[in-house]
């Protein structure tokens, strides 16, 4: 969860960031 809002179409994850778990 970066925190960031999912405005970047390039980033299909809820927290609009890229996917690191």
């Amino acid at each position: 969860m970066s925190g960031k809002p999912a405005a970047r179409q390039n980033d299909m994850t809820a927290e609009g960031g890229p996917i690191v778990q």
